[in-house]
Protein backbone atom coordinates (compact mmCIF):
# COMPACT_ATOMS: atom_id res chain seq x y z
CA UNK A 1 0.00 0.00 0.00
CA UNK A 2 1.25 3.48 -0.86
CA UNK A 3 1.73 5.81 2.11
CA UNK A 4 2.29 8.87 -0.11
CA UNK A 5 -0.57 10.93 -1.57
CA UNK A 6 0.22 13.30 -4.41
CA UNK A 7 -1.03 16.89 -4.32
CA UNK A 8 -3.24 18.76 -6.75
CA UNK A 9 -1.35 20.46 -9.56
CA UNK A 10 -3.78 23.19 -10.63
CA UNK A 11 -7.37 24.37 -10.08
CA UNK A 12 -9.61 26.07 -12.65
CA UNK A 13 -12.69 28.05 -11.71
CA UNK A 14 -15.65 29.19 -13.74
CA UNK A 15 -18.51 31.44 -12.71
CA UNK A 16 -21.88 29.78 -13.31
CA UNK A 17 -23.99 32.56 -11.81
CA UNK A 18 -23.70 35.47 -9.39
CA UNK A 19 -23.68 33.07 -6.41
CA UNK A 20 -22.40 29.83 -7.97
CA UNK A 21 -18.84 28.91 -8.98
CA UNK A 22 -17.44 25.60 -10.28
CA UNK A 23 -13.92 24.45 -9.32
CA UNK A 24 -12.21 21.67 -11.28
CA UNK A 25 -8.80 20.00 -11.01
CA UNK A 26 -6.92 17.01 -12.44
CA UNK A 27 -7.74 13.82 -10.52
CA UNK A 28 -5.02 12.60 -8.16
CA UNK A 29 -4.29 8.86 -8.48
CA UNK A 30 -5.42 6.79 -5.49
CA UNK A 31 -7.62 9.47 -3.91
CA UNK A 32 -10.69 8.41 -1.90
CA UNK A 33 -11.97 11.95 -1.24
CA UNK A 34 -11.08 15.60 -1.55
CA UNK A 35 -11.76 17.91 1.37
CA UNK A 36 -12.66 21.43 0.18
CA UNK A 37 -12.60 24.29 2.70
CA UNK A 38 -13.95 27.56 1.32
CA UNK A 39 -13.40 30.83 3.23
CA UNK A 40 -13.72 34.57 2.76
CA UNK A 41 -10.58 36.22 4.18
CA UNK A 42 -11.13 38.33 7.33
CA UNK A 43 -14.72 37.12 7.82
CA UNK A 44 -16.52 34.25 9.60
CA UNK A 45 -17.56 32.68 6.28
CA UNK A 46 -16.33 29.08 6.20
CA UNK A 47 -17.67 26.02 4.44
CA UNK A 48 -16.24 22.48 4.58
CA UNK A 49 -17.28 19.91 1.98
CA UNK A 50 -16.07 16.45 0.96
CA UNK A 51 -16.26 15.27 -2.66
CA UNK A 52 -15.21 12.07 -4.43
CA UNK A 53 -14.78 13.72 -7.84
CA UNK A 54 -12.08 16.12 -9.04
CA UNK A 55 -14.35 19.14 -8.89
CA UNK A 56 -17.08 20.85 -6.94
CA UNK A 57 -19.86 23.34 -7.60
CA UNK A 58 -20.09 25.90 -4.78
CA UNK A 59 -23.63 27.27 -4.35
CA UNK A 60 -25.03 30.19 -2.33
CA UNK A 61 -21.86 32.25 -2.38
CA UNK A 62 -21.77 35.94 -1.50
CA UNK A 63 -21.83 37.89 -4.80
CA UNK A 64 -18.82 39.93 -5.96
CA UNK A 65 -16.53 38.52 -3.25
CA UNK A 66 -13.04 37.02 -3.16
CA UNK A 67 -12.94 33.46 -1.81
CA UNK A 68 -10.11 31.09 -0.98
CA UNK A 69 -10.56 27.36 -1.51
CA UNK A 70 -8.17 24.97 0.22
CA UNK A 71 -8.33 21.51 -1.35
CA UNK A 72 -6.76 18.47 0.33
CA UNK A 73 -6.60 15.09 -1.43
CA UNK A 74 -7.23 12.19 0.98
CA UNK A 75 -5.80 8.86 -0.24
CA UNK A 76 -6.62 6.93 2.92
CA UNK A 77 -8.69 7.66 6.01
CA UNK A 78 -7.35 4.74 8.15
CA UNK A 79 -4.46 5.40 8.46
CA UNK A 80 -4.78 9.05 7.37
CA UNK A 81 -2.74 9.63 4.23
CA UNK A 82 -3.27 13.00 2.61
CA UNK A 83 -1.63 15.16 0.01
CA UNK A 84 -0.52 18.75 0.38
CA UNK A 85 -3.17 21.46 0.63
CA UNK A 86 -3.69 23.33 -2.63
CA UNK A 87 -4.87 26.92 -2.13
CA UNK A 88 -6.83 28.64 -4.89
CA UNK A 89 -8.38 32.11 -4.79
CA UNK A 90 -11.38 33.01 -6.95
CA UNK A 91 -14.14 35.62 -7.28
CA UNK A 92 -17.88 35.03 -7.27
CA UNK A 93 -20.04 36.70 -9.90
CA UNK A 94 -20.92 40.38 -9.92
CA UNK A 95 -24.43 41.54 -9.24
CA UNK A 96 -26.12 43.28 -12.16
CA UNK A 97 -26.69 47.01 -11.84
CA UNK A 98 -29.63 47.96 -9.65
CA UNK A 99 -30.85 51.27 -11.04
CA UNK A 100 -32.58 53.79 -8.76
CA UNK A 101 -36.30 54.49 -9.04
CA UNK A 102 -37.58 57.35 -11.19
CA UNK A 103 -40.51 59.80 -11.15
CA UNK A 104 -41.11 59.84 -7.38
CA UNK A 105 -44.19 61.98 -6.59
CA UNK A 106 -45.84 62.74 -3.24
CA UNK A 107 -49.47 63.73 -2.73
CA UNK A 108 -49.53 65.00 0.87
CA UNK A 109 -52.62 65.35 3.05
CA UNK A 110 -52.72 66.52 6.67
CA UNK A 111 -51.87 63.17 8.34
CA UNK A 112 -50.98 60.96 5.38
CA UNK A 113 -49.11 61.02 2.09
CA UNK A 114 -49.44 58.89 -1.03
CA UNK A 115 -46.17 58.06 -2.81
CA UNK A 116 -45.98 56.95 -6.45
CA UNK A 117 -43.01 56.18 -8.70
CA UNK A 118 -42.31 54.49 -12.02
CA UNK A 119 -42.45 50.68 -11.82
CA UNK A 120 -39.15 48.86 -12.42
CA UNK A 121 -39.12 45.42 -14.07
CA UNK A 122 -35.87 44.47 -12.27
CA UNK A 123 -37.23 45.21 -8.79
CA UNK A 124 -38.52 42.39 -6.57
CA UNK A 125 -39.93 45.11 -4.28
CA UNK A 126 -39.21 48.62 -3.03
CA UNK A 127 -37.80 49.88 0.28
CA UNK A 128 -39.64 52.96 1.58
CA UNK A 129 -38.25 55.03 4.47
CA UNK A 130 -39.48 58.30 5.95
CA UNK A 131 -38.62 60.76 8.71
CA UNK A 132 -39.24 64.32 9.80
CA UNK A 133 -36.95 66.51 7.73
CA UNK A 134 -34.39 67.38 10.44
CA UNK A 135 -34.43 64.01 12.24
CA UNK A 136 -31.27 61.94 12.04
CA UNK A 137 -32.91 58.50 12.13
CA UNK A 138 -35.48 57.16 9.69
CA UNK A 139 -38.80 56.61 11.45
CA UNK A 140 -39.79 53.60 9.44
CA UNK A 141 -38.46 51.23 6.79
CA UNK A 142 -41.23 49.44 4.96
CA UNK A 143 -41.30 47.11 1.97
CA UNK A 144 -43.77 47.74 -0.84
CA UNK A 145 -44.45 45.16 -3.54
CA UNK A 146 -46.09 47.76 -5.79
CA UNK A 147 -44.86 51.12 -7.07
CA UNK A 148 -46.96 53.10 -4.59
CA UNK A 149 -47.13 53.41 -0.83
CA UNK A 150 -49.28 55.29 1.67
CA UNK A 151 -47.71 56.86 4.76
CA UNK A 152 -50.15 57.27 7.66
CA UNK A 153 -49.93 58.80 11.12
CA UNK A 154 -48.08 61.92 9.97
CA UNK A 155 -48.30 65.25 11.83
CA UNK A 156 -50.06 68.18 10.06
CA UNK A 157 -47.97 71.11 8.77
CA UNK A 158 -44.71 69.18 9.16
CA UNK A 159 -41.70 68.84 6.84
CA UNK A 160 -40.92 65.22 5.96
CA UNK A 161 -38.34 63.43 3.85
CA UNK A 162 -39.07 60.14 2.14
CA UNK A 163 -36.57 57.82 0.41
CA UNK A 164 -37.38 54.93 -1.95
CA UNK A 165 -34.98 52.26 -3.26
CA UNK A 166 -35.38 49.35 -5.67
CA UNK A 167 -34.81 45.97 -4.05
CA UNK A 168 -33.31 44.06 -6.97
CA UNK A 169 -32.60 40.92 -4.90
CA UNK A 170 -33.83 40.09 -1.39
CA UNK A 171 -31.56 37.06 -1.26
CA UNK A 172 -28.42 39.05 -2.03
CA UNK A 173 -29.51 42.19 -0.13
CA UNK A 174 -29.04 44.07 -3.41
CA UNK A 175 -30.68 47.50 -3.45
CA UNK A 176 -30.31 50.62 -5.53
CA UNK A 177 -29.29 54.01 -4.25
CA UNK A 178 -32.22 55.72 -2.56
CA UNK A 179 -34.09 58.54 -4.28
CA UNK A 180 -35.41 61.04 -1.75
CA UNK A 181 -37.89 63.88 -1.83
CA UNK A 182 -39.10 66.38 0.76
CA UNK A 183 -42.72 67.37 1.31
CA UNK A 184 -44.91 69.27 3.80
CA UNK A 185 -48.17 67.91 5.16
CA UNK A 186 -51.23 70.13 4.94
CA UNK A 187 -52.88 71.90 7.87
CA UNK A 188 -55.17 69.67 9.90
CA UNK A 189 -58.92 70.24 9.86
CA UNK A 190 -60.45 71.81 12.94
CA UNK A 191 -63.62 70.01 13.94
CA UNK A 192 -66.19 72.01 15.94
CA UNK A 193 -69.20 70.42 17.56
Amino acid sequence: ENDVCDGIEMVNDSIISTTTVALKWQPVVGVENYVVRTVVPDTDFERLEVVKTAGIVLFDLIPDTEFIAEIVPICSIEPLIKGDTYTHSFMSGELPECAPITNLIVEAGAVSALLNWAANDNAEAYLVSYKEKDATDWESEEVSFTNSFELNGLAPETNYEVAVSNICSFRNRHTSEAVSIEFVTEAGAIICE
